[in-house]
């Protein structure tokens, strides 16, 4: 009960030197399922083993009410469960699909600064093949440039815990006075990825660059979200 209610209530105090037995009735008032306090109208039955009668005696009391019963616990294991079953269901709708990711990446690829990107896996599962495209954008001392990194992975390893090999090709957009020069240079990725189906998304590793010029050792790290 966690509303106000009336009582009809019996008391006993029992002690080495003082004993007595009360009835009385007793408004209660109960605040937020928690805190209660009540107050009533009581008589002596009896005190100190003495019969006594007739004598009016104020009740009142204080304290916090802890609503126990076979309902609540049966609720809230229910909920638990329902829990632990949406869980269960979200995991499994993870696993029904390819996996997809969004995450910034730190130099790497990106040849310069950063490139946001999109990944999306090509078949179900923790590890496979799949493909990420890019953009990114810099004005810097005076120096205007975009990246477009498209390059294609496969993932080997466990849940959440991959090595990844890569290709690609980066196209570095620099603006002249003459219009926008377009310098496409091919990539390569051999690192580590950590990406499970959902949450968090880590990747680190050597991404050399292949330029007209010849080879170029190049590194990077990306951060983001997988879905």
């Amino acid at each position: 009960i966690s509303s106000p209610f009336v009582s009809l209530q019996y008391w006993r105090q029992v002690g080495a030197k003082e004993s007595s037995d009360v009835l009385g009735a007793m408004y209660v008032y109960r605040y937020k399922r928690w805190l209660q306090a009540g107050a009533g109208l009581g008589t002596f039955l009896s005190e100190n083993g003495e019969q006594k009668a007739g004598e009016a005696l104020l009740m009142f009391q204080a304290g916090i009410f802890v609503p126990i019963s076979p309902t609540n616990i049966k609720s809230k294991l229910s909920a638990t469960l329902q829990v632990a079953e949406n869980e269960e269901k979200e995991k499994e709708d993870a696993h029904s699909r390819p996996r997809q990711a969004v995450y910034c990446e730190l130099l790497g690829r990106s040849s310069l600064l950063y490139a946001v990107n999109y990944d999306r896996r090509f078949f179900t599962g923790s590890g496979g093949a799949g493909a990420s495209v890019g953009f990114g954008y810099i004005d810097l001392f005076g120096v205007t440039a975009f990246m477009l990194p498209v390059g294609v992975y496969y993932l080997a390893g466990s849940e959440n815990h991959h090595v990844e090999l890569g290709a690609g090709i980066t196209t570095l957009g620099n603006s002249t006075s003459s219009g926008i020069l377009l310098q496409p240079f091919g990539t390569a990725t051999v690192g580590y990825r950590y990406q499970p189906a959902r949450g968090f998304l880590f990747r680190i590793g050597f991404t050399p660059m292949y330029t007209t010029r010849g080879f170029a050792p190049w590194g990077g790290a990306s951060f983001g979200a997988a879905f």
